[in-house]
């Protein structure tokens, strides 16, 4: 069986294949109860600058690693975003747990769920997934990328700023991408001829393009690769 490789901010471990996660609660440790284990913080996660919404649920905190008993099959890579969680499974599916406020989990919904859901279309064929504040993007095994939920800045790089609560496709990257990283408020893939095209928010700079203009489509990063 394969072992989870977590990337990012938070504590998680590897049970025989199984996610265990610690940390502040409101669902995105995939617990089937919010619960917390020692009485928990209630503390608020930071707001938004912007129109991000409150999750729905109240945090709490788990310092124990909890492992989130309905996600069953094998997972190959577990990744976290600000307040949602979401994992590769060994057949190359998505599921996602946690804030759902912007449709950061990809089910179609706004509903922050416990336990983990489907991002829709994507039971099969993904080869890595990535998580910003309150957006999700998915390597497929093609070479593609695909995102959902928050989309102020158009980090979803599908050539709008309207956030969606299922996968959409980015602009131009249907093919011919080897990793994709999504960041706060932007996203930036490395294409396989090693170039790298970012999307999303500019307002330092961080696109790279050498502007400090937003863009919803992919734009090349200055002086790196084709």
């Amino acid at each position: 069986m394969k072992k989870v490789t977590l990337i990012v901010p938070a504590l998680a471990f590897l049970i025989l294949g199984a996610v265990a996660c610690a940390g502040d609660n409101n669902g995105a440790l995939g617990q089937h109860s919010p619960t917390p284990l020692d009485g928990g913080s209630t503390e608020t996660p930071a707001a938004s600058a912007t129109a991000i919404r409150t999750p729905t649920l109240t945090p709490t905190a788990s310092p124990t690693p909890s492992p989130a008993p309905r996600l069953s099959l094998p997972v190959d890579v577990a990744i976290l975003g600000e307040n949602h969680t979401c994992a590769v499974t060994t057949a190359g599916g998505i599921k996602c747990w946690g804030s759902n406020s912007l449709g950061q989990l990809g089910d179609g919904t706004e509903d922050d769920s416990v336990t983990p859901v489907d991002a829709i279309g994507l039971s099969g064929g993904v080869a890595a997934v990535s998580a910003g504040r309150a957006h999700t993007c998915a390597l497929t095994a093609a070479g593609g990328i695909k995102c959902w939920g928050w989309n102020s800045d158009g980090q979803l790089g599908d050539g709008t700023k309207t956030s969606s609560t299922t996968p959409v496709d980015v602009m131009g990257l249907s093919g011919g991408v080897a990793a994709v990283v999504a960041g706060r408020a932007h996203t930036c893939a490395v294409t396989t001829t090693g170039g790298i095209k970012c999307w999303g928010s500019n307002s330092a700079g961080q696109l790279g393009d050498g502007t400090t203009t937003d863009s919803s489509v992919p734009v090349g990063v200055a002086g790196l690769g084709p």
